[in-house]
């Protein structure tokens, strides 16, 4: 089955899901239903940034869509970032669970292939399976009370959504969601907490 090609594929590098189309800051705007507001939650600056990295990932394997795999590569790449800025909170978990940051892009890599295309990073659109993790990461906030959606939520959502490459890797390298959950409330950070 065929991905959908999302009309206009931008909004998500800010907002998921876009639902009236419009680019805004948070997962709802005031064009959407109330239920919808009810939920809404605002992403990170830190998570945001992820986001478009993992564009460029698919945009520089030249992949048509961003899938989980980009993003799982753009997140290795912000937890490894040395800054200034705090430890991310997915670095942290990653490191604690011995996990070597560059192995596992090595084999992300190895996994998957160069594509052909040629697409600016703008025009791509998530997959289906990376639009689940987003909304597993949102879920993930909501549940830990937290409010943004960050980068520990992003892993979370990645390693819950077991049928793409980035939950496979992840497995490979140890990392499931009850070790994720337990570090991220070892460290306070499941909860939001600074």
């Amino acid at each position: 089955m065929g991905e959908a090609r999302d009309s206009d594929a931008s909004d998500y590098a800010n907002t998921y899901p876009a639902t009236c189309g419009c680019s805004t800051d948070t997962i709802a705007c005031s064009r959407t239903s109330n239920a919808q507001l009810v939920d809404a939650l605002e992403f990170s600056d830190r998570l945001r940034g992820v986001l478009g990295d993992a564009r460029e990932e698919a945009a520089r394997l030249h992949h048509e869509h961003v899938g989980t795999e980009h993003l799982l590569l753009a997140l290795l790449d912000d937890s490894s970032r040395n800054g200034g800025a705090p430890a991310s909170p997915a670095g942290v978990v990653l490191d604690v669970l011995g996990v070597d940051r560059t192995k596992m892009r090595e084999v992300l890599e190895q996994t998957v292939l160069r594509g052909r295309a040629i697409t600016a990073d703008d025009q791509l659109s998530y997959t289906s399976r990376a639009r689940a993790v987003l909304e597993l990461a949102m879920a993930e906030a909501r549940m830990s009370r937290a409010g943004t959606v960050d980068t520990q939520h992003l892993l979370l959502g990645l390693v819950r959504e077991e049928r793409g490459i980035a939950s496979q890797v992840l497995l490979d390298f140890g990392v499931t969601v009850d070790k994720t959950r337990a570090e991220l409330a070892r460290i306070g950070k499941l909860n939001g907490e600074r």
